[in-house]
């Protein structure tokens, strides 16, 4: 790399949206307001989800009510609350404080991503079983691989972080959080058909027949959670071409939406 061509790098500041420098406005106090009362509602609900896992289950436990409570089910809930508030309490800060750049946010919407996918699959995928047998079993491999996907996301803020920066971590600061929303949106399409499906073959069915009302709650929240990350996603990519703080209000409330969705199913 030349000089001439070091001097024309655009600063990691210059070449994504997060980095930009931004001035003082009561818009930007607004929304510092809304993503701190996000993330305190987000932490209000994980200290919920630690009361609930260690105390009532923990009873019922004692009770032999439920197997037991430190499952992955509920380790992945709890990860997603935290990288909920943690993206909403970041993003406060971010547009707080113009020194600070705002790698952590990249970093929480990957573990989101990954745990999102993970979490959804556990409480779907047996409906999925049952709808879709002849493609839930790659499905369930694909899930299995998902973090090697989501994860490269965050090379780029991390490279930022540590002072390097070149073309090709531009390149990726654009296109890798492009390409793990993408796998998203496909993994909750799947995840919405099969939801559908089982709604239709359920509607028909008599009265007499067996329906889970586990899988029916399942299966509402589930759609109505798919829906809104695809709406999201979409509306995100459209923002992106306008106005890129639009963008990422869109992403930071978009992530607390499917947060809780997740939590009431």
């Amino acid at each position: 790399m030349t000089l001439e061509t070091v001097e024309q790098q655009p600063s990691a500041a210059e070449a994504f949206p997060s980095h930009k420098v931004r001035q003082e406005s009561p818009v930007y106090r607004i929304r510092i307001g809304v993503l701190s009362v996000l993330a305190s509602v987000c932490f209000a609900g994980l200290i919920y989800l630690i009361s609930f896992v260690f105390l009532i289950e923990k009873a019922s436990i004692s009770n032999k009510k439920c197997p037991k409570a430190i499952t992955s089910f509920n380790i992945q809930l709890l990860l997603l609350s935290v990288s909920a508030a943690g993206l909403c309490a970041d993003y406060a800060y971010h547009l707080g404080h113009l020194e600070y750049t705002g790698e952590g946010q990249y970093i929480f919407i990957a573990i989101f991503e990954i745990f999102y996918i993970q979490y959804s699959w556990a409480r779907s995928k047996y409906i999925a079983y049952g709808v879709m047998p002849w493609c839930t079993e790659i499905c369930g491999w694909i899930v299995w691989f998902s973090p090697a996907l989501l994860i490269p996301q965050v090379i780029p803020p991390i490279s930022t972080t540590v002072g390097y920066f070149n073309d090709t971590i531009y390149l990726m600061f654009i296109y890798l959080p492009i390409a793990a929303a993408a796998f998203t949106v496909l993994f909750d399409c799947f995840l919405l058909v099969v939801f559908i499906n089982y709604i239709r073959q359920h509607t028909v069915m008599s009265a007499a027949d067996a329906i889970s009302p586990q899988f029916l709650i399942i299966t509402k929240y589930g759609t109505t959670a798919c829906i809104a990350g695809i709406t999201s996603v979409g509306l995100l990519g459209g923002a992106t071409e306008v106005d890129m703080e639009l963008a990422y209000n869109l992403t930071v409330l978009s992530t607390a939406c499917l947060f809780f969705f997740s939590w009431l199913c």
